[in-house]
């Protein structure tokens, strides 16, 4: 079973890119083991992901996927600066 996620809570979770902590966005699915995170990639730009809970931790949803650009949706803003600062607290 997945524990309790709240927008803006942290999520570690295994990608195809390695181990990554996202910032819990969407989260109404989250007791069906389905959340979704904004997260920083390679070249430090924020995107959106899903995330499955699987074999007790969070993976990757769509392998296949890096995820669309989080940066121009300013609703995700706050996020997106708790991400890019590490301000996971």
């Amino acid at each position: 079973m997945p524990p309790k996620l709240r927008p803006g809570y942290p999520v570690p979770f295994s990608s195809p890119h390695g181990r990554k902590v996202g910032i819990a966005v969407d989260t109404h699915l989250a007791e069906e083991g389905r959340a979704q995170v904004v997260y920083v990639d390679a070249a430090f730009k924020a995107r959106l992901a899903w995330l499955r809970w699987h074999e007790a931790g969070w993976h990757w949803a769509e392998p296949e996927l890096e995820g669309p650009s989080a940066e121009n949706h300013p609703e995700l803003e706050p996020y997106i600066f708790t991400v890019k600062n590490g301000r996971y607290g």
